[in-house]
């Protein structure tokens, strides 16, 4: 990494970091068409086709990638060019993206064409998520990642509430054809966007993976085996990661599928306490991350432990709630303890794994965070049909309680055994 890029912005606020902010709207505007398209593949689908089944296949074929190659994207982040590889893959996601529109316009798009398509876009995102992770601390100083981090966070959440809106807009348009151009379009801007932070200011690529005469392959299983390697004797990381995949397993569907039953319990009810709920959410999660950036200047994992409490205490609440007020204030306090939770595992995973392996820590974590959410629809979704959805979004918010306790008994045993050890050291 360059010093003078550091050193000059050190002080600086984060917007006024013209690297962060050339990588941020890169990954930001992917992100947006992505929230775009995700919508329109559904109703592309379902146009096509006109059949659930096959449509919900299209939601499995997005999630599939990075099951199967979420591992391999952290990995070549670790030895290749980062911010190249982003735009070649942008590059490439909106070839694919400008073709599917094309053939949806002359009436050619067919389902096969879809899949294959999608499964390769998305294929895409498992190498372009973590390198944009990654790249995050070879431009930003140590003692800015957590406003960074607290900036991206609030950027996603706007592209999560404007995405939607966008979608519904196209529909009234009529074409299928518009959603896959404005996720083209996104994909353009990134590439320029990202094309200047690397021609402007170029990254040492820091090589610990030392044979660089090694092929692709060798050089990808020598990151797997160092990061894993030193990831397995970190206690901290163990815990973040048991406890990611935990909490996902019982939150997942419970505020996807579980909070859309609570307030929509028939076909005949109106979604528009749905689509608030997950309005004052999103802007509930912008509040605290703007909060967090200015209070802290660094996350702990008492902190996260305490996020993940308070996050599964709002679920259990959201549960057992009935009046208005009452759901309100439990889906404040999951958005308070999820972002929490949220910003100080990223933080922690950005500090305590070297610049090198960062990328393959948040595939690790996505990988995880994908298997958990497999699990989590599956298990939930049939447990629904003969248990109410009140008392499994009860049972759930204690399963991330237990998750955020169990941490914190982690923290207790592991500050007693080291208070322990340096009181043994002394007396020697």
């Amino acid at each position: 990494m360059t010093e003078d890029v550091v050193k000059a912005t050190a002080s600086e606020p984060i917007l006024r970091h013209r690297p962060f902010r050339l990588l941020a709207t890169g990954a930001l505007l992917s992100g947006f068409g992505d929230q775009v398209a995700s919508v329109g593949y559904l109703i592309v689908a379902y146009g096509l086709t006109g059949s659930k089944s096959e449509t919900t296949l299209m939601v499995v074929i997005q999630v599939l990638p990075y099951l199967l190659f979420g591992l391999l994207g952290g990995a070549v982040s670790s030895f290749l060019p980062r911010v190249r590889l982003m735009v070649s893959v942008d590059v490439a996601r909106f070839v694919l993206q400008l073709l599917l529109g094309v053939l949806a316009l002359t009436g050619l798009l067919s389902l096969p064409i879809m899949l294959v398509s999608i499964f390769l876009i998305e294929t895409g995102g498992c190498f372009f998520n973590p390198c944009s992770r990654a790249a995050l601390v070879d431009f930003v100083p140590q003692e800015r990642l957590i406003s960074a981090n607290a900036a991206l966070s609030i950027g996603q959440n706007i592209s999560r509430l404007l995405g939607p809106l966008a979608a519904a807009a196209i529909t009234l348009l009529g074409s299928g054809a518009v959603f896959f151009f404005v996720d083209a379009l996104t994909y353009l801007l990134s590439v320029a966007a990202l094309l200047i932070l690397y021609r402007s200011y170029p990254v040492r690529v820091d090589l610990r993976i030392e044979h660089r005469e090694e092929g692709l392959f060798s050089r990808t299983w020598t990151a797997l085996r160092e990061f894993y390697g030193s990831a397995l004797r970190d206690p901290v990381l163990v815990i973040l990661f048991a406890t990611t995949f935990v909490t996902v397993l019982f939150n997942t569907w419970s505020w996807n599928v579980g909070l859309f039953f609570k307030m929509a319990p028939d076909p005949d009810s109106g979604k528009l306490p749905y689509t608030l709920t997950l309005s004052l959410f999103a802007l509930i999660s912008i509040l605290v991350s703007i909060g967090i950036s200015r209070l802290f200047q660094q996350l702990t994992l008492p902190f996260y432990a305490t996020g993940v409490v308070l996050w599964g205490l709002g679920l259990a609440w959201l549960g057992l709630s009935d009046d208005l007020i009452a759901l309100v204030a439990a889906v404040c306090a999951i958005a308070v303890g999820l972002t929490m939770a949220s910003q100080s595992r990223v933080y922690l995973l950005q500090s305590r794994v070297s610049a090198v392996h960062v990328g393959q820590a948040f595939s690790a974590s996505a990988v995880l965070l994908y298997f958990g959410d497999t699990a989590s629809l599956s298990g939930f979704g049939v447990a629904s049909e003969s248990v109410g959805t009140g008392m499994l979004m009860v049972w759930s918010g204690l399963g991330v309680v237990a998750a955020g306790l169990i941490c914190a008994v982690f923290l207790s045993v592991r500050r007693r055994r080291d208070a322990t050890a340096s009181s043994s050291s002394k007396e020697l």
